[in-house]
């Protein structure tokens, strides 16, 4: 999952950033996510003059903040099973960037609009810094607009990741940072960001999904009472659920008595039914519709609908 976050900030820094200079297709040698070390001073000395970034996973923390004991579930139509899981915990992960410039400090002229190297290096520093707070939070969604790279993290492909640019107390190890990074020790200021990501959990069964609810209602708890039901199902295309899908419940001669729209995964829902024969009906735009005569309550507890 880290290395998807790796791609998505490739791919914003890559596209939203003018003063690193250099073609779309000369990023990657421009932007690494390497420790700014003798191995990448040395490839920053062979890029003829081009400005290089270092985005370096520095370290990596739970955020105890957004802890949670929450127990998630969700219905899986592929085995008709509910899953659950606990809420995953959430992992801080801390960049340091870094800017690199091959300029001559020596032509250093500031009236002029003349910059060496330094001041080359403030300046990217400045639109990553921005550019990092103008995508708050960091959505791989919309970085990639919905076409993702191979490999990517499905799990990451929907996550809003919230972060965290220039923290005020900054990074607490920084000489101790630098003084690994070789013989020679640069100190270079560095934007400090911090995403934060979800740890996988596993998923179990917790069983098959509840479709009927029986309810007796009666005036008078000393008599027989009349029994009404809830019933609920999902909207597919294949195995694949239906958001917004229009869903009818008729009798069988084709009187309208209850309507619904699926929502976000394919679920639909009818309530305080009688026990007896009902049409069901359904369909989405572009996908195609579904209708099927059944009793009530199902003897499978099955009500799902597949649009064809």
């Amino acid at each position: 999952m880290i290395q998807s976050v790796d791609q998505t900030l490739f791919r914003l820094l890559a596209r939203g950033l003018t003063t690193l200079g250099g073609t779309l297709a000369q990023k990657p040698t421009q932007i690494r996510f390497q420790a700014p070390d003798r191995a990448w001073r040395q490839h920053v000395s062979q890029l003829s003059g081009r400005k290089a970034l270092s985005v370096y996973l520095v370290d990596i923390r739970e955020n105890r903040k957004l802890r949670s004991n929450e127990v998630l579930r969700g219905y899986d139509p592929h085995t008709g099973v509910v899953d659950e899981h606990p809420a995953p915990a959430r992992a801080d992960c801390h960049y340091l960037i870094t800017a690199w410039s091959n300029a001559d400090e020596a032509l250093f002229d500031p009236a002029n609009g003349v910059f060496g190297a330094s001041g080359e290096e403030h300046r990217i520093l400045h639109e990553v810094a921005s550019l990092l707070n103008d995508n708050q939070p960091l959505v791989p969604e919309k970085v990639f607009g919905g076409t993702y790279p191979t490999n990517f993290d499905a799990d990451l492909q929907e996550e809003t990741l919230p972060t965290v640019v220039l923290p005020v107390e900054g990074f607490p190890k920084y000489a101790e940072f630098w003084g690994t990074m070789g013989t020679v020790h640069p100190w270079k200021p560095a934007v400090y960001y911090v995403v934060t990501v979800p740890l996988r959990v596993a998923k179990r069964a917790a069983g098959p999904a509840v479709t009927t609810l029986f309810g007796d209602w009666r005036q008078d708890r000393t008599k027989p009472g009349d029994l009404v039901l809830d019933i609920g199902g999902t909207v597919l295309s294949g195995t694949t659920e239906v958001a917004g899908a229009w869903v009818r419940l008729e009798t069988p001669v084709g009187e309208l008595l209850q309507t619904a729209t699926s929502d976000g995964q394919g679920r639909f829902r009818f309530t305080r039914l009688q026990s007896k024969a009902y049409v069901l009906r359904a369909g989405a735009n572009g996908v195609g519709d579904d209708s099927r005569l059944l009793d009530v309550p199902s003897l499978t507890g099955e009500y799902d609908l597949h649009l064809t």
